[in-house]
């Protein structure tokens, strides 16, 4: 029987063939048939695949914006090492006298 393949890689529903459309039967392509990935149904099996690219834009935003949180915390980290630096620096100027035997 035809039925419909669906996974995050692509980008429309691929048509291929199973004894049955239920698990643990294996497609044409070798692939183990699961009820999130194949479907009997053209409509049930874009519907799935437009979900699962819906889901994917989410988790990748989140991990976006986790990211760029990340970011900005180590900027601020780096802007204050580089405040204490130059306190630093400039403190041991200021205290730091040669000694005249040298």
């Amino acid at each position: 029987m035809q039925i419909w393949y669906v996974s995050a890689e692509l980008t429309e529903p691929k048509s291929v063939t199973a004894l049955a459309c239920k698990w643990p039967e294996i497609d044409s392509d070798g692939r183990t048939i699961y009820e999130n990935t194949h479907f009997e149904h053209i409509d049930r099996a874009w519907h799935a695949l437009v979900e699962l690219h819906r889901a994917c834009v989410r988790v990748e935003t989140s991990m976006l914006e986790e990211a760029e949180t990340a970011v900005r915390k180590k900027k601020d980290e780096l802007a204050k090492a580089c405040r204490a630096l130059k306190q630093a620096e400039d403190k041991r100027h200021v205290y730091y006298m040669p000694r005249c035997d040298q």
